[in-house]
């Protein structure tokens, strides 16, 4: 019994010990439970807060287009103080892009340091090659075995954008275009082009040929620092040579206060750039934008970029020219601004070629029925479309023009019809050895 009873005394504190604790333990773990969740709530509201900071971070050192009080219709732009180099502005700056016929102020630069070097005169007599009348795109109408004089060719180049007068001083410089390209490249980097890379002496359309606002503007600034004479050519915006008026693209000419230059560009890869220059008393600004839609939205947003850059520097305009100052439109704007009728616009991948005063070749034989056919070039115009064909038949090389469907119209020169690839081939190779044609396409 009394073994029996202590055992009954032990087994009821036992469990009163165990009810005792129970609540208490329930407490502590409803306590640890609920401090793990609040804790698990900190973390998660502290992450959320971190992520927030962290976007708010980026938002705040990533460019975006609302935060951009110029809203330029551009896909890239820069404008900087020529003398002191100060950064005024920049909108992707560093974005690679086909810098068209921007491109000749580098050849510009080649053939007027070989003259400030003595290896180059001005009067030097340079023979145009069959290759080089035949150049696609804007040209100053040179024609196969013409000799025209190195200070015709750098005003053709500056003024009418001439392809044709690139890659004759091409040939003549270097002996072949790829050398005097590799000449280029070289120049580029030692001017810190690091982003750029060419291909053509003229800018016409190639795989690989790329640059940015940025290494347009470095090369702009040396070379107007150096030589500042050419901007007397670039300033001209009319040129004469073998009968015709050739005028200069750059609209900013006589409609913007102090603007005497520099070069306009275009092609399909890249839309419509610019390097612009204006000077308003000691102040000059050198102002790059590339990718416009047109020629009048580069002319009006590079106007708006430009006069922005004089407001910054003590400059802004004055009288007239300050209320004739362009104004923004909104991003979202369908707006599309003609070129004027006078303006002679860059083509894509061919253009007018030098006149030739009979056909230098027999009339070459080309079918007329077939799905495929050989494109020479295109054109907005459909009035420079028939000028390359007129010229094209001057040659002996039949061309027809055919206008594009739909509202994006482009009108194409093209050759022959062929029912299949391998006879339109052996055409082309014709055209490329025999006419000159070397950057025609196979398209059906």
């Amino acid at each position: 019994m009394p073994m029996r009873f202590r055992f009954g005394v032990f087994f009821l504190l036992f469990c009163a010990v165990i009810m005792a604790a129970s609540p208490a333990m329930a407490k502590r773990s409803k306590s640890k439970a609920t401090s793990v969740q609040t804790t698990s709530a900190t973390q998660k509201s502290s992450k959320k807060s971190s992520s927030v900071s962290a976007k708010k971070s980026r938002a705040k050192s990533e460019p975006i287009s609302a935060d951009d009080p110029l809203r330029l219709r551009v896909r890239s732009a820069l404008a900087l103080d020529a003398e002191s180099g100060t950064l005024l502005y920049e909108k992707d700056a560093d974005k690679q892009i086909a810098p068209a016929s921007l491109t000749k102020i580098l050849t510009l630069y080649i053939v007027q340091e070989a003259i400030e070097q003595g290896k180059l005169s001005p009067d030097d007599q340079v023979r145009v090659s069959s290759r080089a009348a035949n150049a696609s795109g804007s040209v100053m109408d040179l024609y196969t075995g013409e000799r025209v004089s190195v200070r015709e060719l750098m005003k053709g180049m500056a003024i009418a954008s001439a392809n044709d007068g690139c890659v004759a001083i091409a040939e003549h410089m270097a002996g072949d275009v790829d050398s005097f390209v590799r000449i280029m490249n070289r120049k580029a980097r030692t001017l810190g082009m690091l982003r750029t890379t060419f291909k053509t002496p003229n800018g016409l359309p190639a795989d690989g040929q790329v640059t940015t606002a940025r290494d347009m503007a470095k090369l702009a600034r040396a070379y107007l620092k150096r030589f500042p004479q050419a901007l007397e050519m670039h300033a001209t915006r009319n040129y004469f040579h073998n009968r015709r008026n050739h005028q200069n693209a750059n609209r900013l000419l006589g409609e913007f206060e102090g603007a005497d230059g520099l070069k306009t560009g275009f092609v399909n890869a890249s839309g419509y750039n610019i390097i612009a220059t204006a000077k308003r008393g000691d102040k000059r600004i050198i102002a790059v934008t590339l990718g416009s839609t047109s020629s009048g939205i580069r002319k009006r947003e590079t106007s708006r970029l430009l006069e922005t850059a004089f407001v910054q520097v003590g400059k802004p305009a004055t009288g007239l020219a300050q209320a004739k100052a362009p104004q923004a439109v909104a991003a979202n704007d369908d707006e599309e601004i003609l070129p004027s009728r006078d303006e002679r616009p860059e083509a894509q991948g061919g253009g007018l070629v030098g006149r030739q005063n009979k056909p230098s070749q027999p009339v070459l034989q080309v079918p007329a029925k077939g799905r495929y056919t050989i494109q020479d070039s295109s054109y907005r115009s459909a009035e420079n479309a028939r000028a390359r064909q007129e010229c094209l038949r001057a040659t002996g090389v039949p061309a027809r023009v055919v206008a594009t469907r739909g509202e994006d119209k482009w009108y194409r020169v093209l050759i022959g019809r062929y029912t299949s690839v391998q006879e339109a081939e052996a055409t082309r190779r014709k055209l490329a050895q025999d006419y000159g044609l070397a950057n025609t396409i196979i398209v059906q």
